[in-house]
């Protein structure tokens, strides 16, 4: 994932191939990547933060041109190795990126923005790179989400207004957001996990060990759903249903938060 800071390594934290997923994670991959592939289609695409690679393969087929970048190298390789030259990767800080203006119709940042040092920045670089009515989709943990715990490593989680003002100020426009996952009541187990798994991510070591030991991932997040080198076809036909959010009002409903914007030509 990027950010500005050497000193950090996402690679302990990202989703990559055999690892164990809970069903909700799944989802939220599986869904993020049905809503990319459809607005990829024909369109030079740029997928930031883009880790193993897991959706490139579906946003491959669909896009005219497809670029990745991701800030760590480690991750990236697993990506390239899979995907050999088939598809261009790029090691590089998202709030820097190395192309020129206005080269790429769609933008993707998926579950990435918590952890960047300057929003602002890194929506401005995304704005510089869109060719005029080009567009820009991210989703993002809610933090108003009555259940949310913040992740290890992460620096800023806007909340919706803010986030929707970030865009305005960036040259955004078209602003839509989006929200998925809504709470519901939950068991006295379900509780029960996630007070554990806030215990989990309070403390560095055990949140960056969730990948690594999967007894801990299961007690955190109960049954897993081993992960692959890519998702397929299949997968897309996962649908959840999205409730359209005022782009001025803090949502204490939904869990995930989409946001789609555009560059005005």
């Amino acid at each position: 994932m990027p950010t500005s800071d050497n000193r950090r390594d996402y690679a302990a934290i990202t989703e990559v191939p055999d690892s164990g997923l809970s069903q909700e994670q799944f989802l939220r991959m599986a869904h993020r990547y049905r809503v990319a592939a459809d607005l990829a289609e024909g369109r030079r695409v740029l997928e930031i933060a883009c880790g193993a690679g897991i959706g490139l393969g579906l946003l491959q087929r669909r896009a005219q041109q497809l670029w990745a970048v991701d800030y760590s190298s480690s991750v990236l390789q697993q990506a390239q190795r899979h995907y050999g030259a088939q598809i261009p990767f790029v090691h590089a800080d998202a709030q820097d990126l190395p192309f020129a203006n206005h080269v790429f119709d769609l933008v993707l940042c998926f579950e990435a923005i918590y952890y960047l040092a300057d929003l602002g920045r890194f929506l401005c670089e995304c704005q510089r790179v869109l060719a005029p009515n080009g567009l820009l989709l991210i989703s993002t943990s809610n933090p108003d989400w009555p259940n949310f715990v913040p992740g290890v490593l992460t620096t800023h989680y806007p909340v919706l207004p803010e986030m929707t003002e970030a865009l305005h100020a960036s040259g955004f426009d078209n602003i839509q957001c989006n929200g998925i996952l809504p709470a519901t009541q939950q068991r006295a187990a379900d509780r029960l996990r996630n007070r554990l798994r806030a215990l989990v991510m309070k403390n560095p070591f055990l949140a960056q060990s969730l990948q690594r030991i999967p007894l801990l991932k299961v007690l955190a997040y109960r049954g897993l759903i081993p992960l692959g080198a890519e998702l397929t076809e299949a997968d897309l036909a996962i649908s959840l249903p999205v409730s359209p959010l005022s782009p001025n009002e803090r949502d204490e409903s939904h869990r995930v938060l989409y946001f789609q914007a555009q560059v005005m030509g």
